[in-house]
């Protein structure tokens, strides 16, 4: 037969009593045993409970301080999709101004062709919080690609535009040395064409005497002197195979080898040489052959 083992606490009573009086608990080893195991149980369990409130502290301020960075995160992207906004709207309204230019100047496509729009992929406003925590690298890439995008667009559109400052440079030197105003002021006495017969190389002006003749376009005077028919005569080359010749002079303003600007005074307007009356007469040849000085005036 087991024996049981007992352990008996005595409590005692108030001493103010005057009878002492005690108290006895007894308890057998069993109960003992099951206290224990709760206490053991409950210190365990509240250790536990610590360690678990002290991960979960950490774990709280390591979130808070992630949704404040990724909030940042989510500021600097806003800021960057605004100023890409911008970026991408400047670029696509110089290509526009680019294709106009072109256009006008009748010049053709550039050498290489933008590949900045319709590029496909997943565009800003798709990028939630949520994919902010899990794809910051990615989203740096897509970044990194855009930058890299704009940069060789813009690197192409400087090319294009080199290209066609080049061109209108050299169609700007070709418009200044072309003879496109009106030598003097006047009325127009006679015109291009067949005249009494045969061809009258030029057009009339009629003005008075001393009237200012000023260069139509840019160039360096070749000839002053005296020809048949023509009376006092002024020759000046433009270049590209264009000259301009004045008859019926009054005097000349310039010398020979003189570079004269359009605009510039070279000439008065007078009555020498065969003529009804003060007039210019007012020659263009491109490459030696009379063409109507008209075809070249625009204003």
């Amino acid at each position: 037969m087991i024996k049981k083992s007992y352990f008996s606490i005595i409590i005692a009573g108030d001493r103010s009593e005057r009878a002492h009086t005690f108290r006895t608990i007894t308890l057998s080893n069993i109960t003992l045993l099951f206290l224990g195991i709760i206490f053991l149980a409950a210190l365990v369990g509240s250790g536990f409970m610590f360690h678990t409130y002290l991960n979960t502290s950490v774990k709280i301020r390591e979130i808070s301080s992630l949704k404040q960075e990724n909030g940042y995160l989510k500021d600097q992207l806003d800021e960057f999709k605004e100023a890409y906004g911008r970026i991408s709207a400047c670029v696509e309204s110089v290509e526009k101004m680019d294709e106009q230019l072109r256009v006008l100047a009748a010049v053709g496509e550039p050498k290489t062709q933008g590949e900045l729009f319709g590029v496909g992929g997943p565009t800003y406003g798709e990028v939630s919080l949520k994919e902010l925590e899990r794809r910051h690298d990615d989203l740096a890439d897509l970044v990194n690609q855009d930058l890299d995008r704009l940069l060789a667009e813009s690197k192409r559109q400087e090319e294009s535009f080199n290209e066609l400052t080049c061109f209108l440079e050299g169609q700007r030197n070709v418009m200044d040395c072309t003879p496109a105003v009106w030598p003097t002021r006047g009325f127009l006495s006679s015109k291009f064409g067949m005249r009494w017969g045969r061809l009258h190389a030029g057009i009339d002006i009629a003005n008075k005497v001393g009237t200012i003749i000023t260069a139509p376009a840019d160039g360096i005077v070749i000839f002053i002197g005296v020809k048949q028919g023509y009376g006092n005569f002024m020759t000046i080359a433009h270049g590209y195979g264009i000259s301009t010749n004045y008859g019926h002079l009054y005097s000349a303003l310039v010398n020979v080898g003189d570079n004269v600007k359009r605009g510039d005074k070279v000439a008065t307007i007078g009555n020498s040489g065969r003529t009804t009356g003060p007039h210019l007469h007012y020659e263009v040849l491109v490459n030696g052959v009379h063409v109507d000085p008209l075809y070249y005036i625009l204003n």
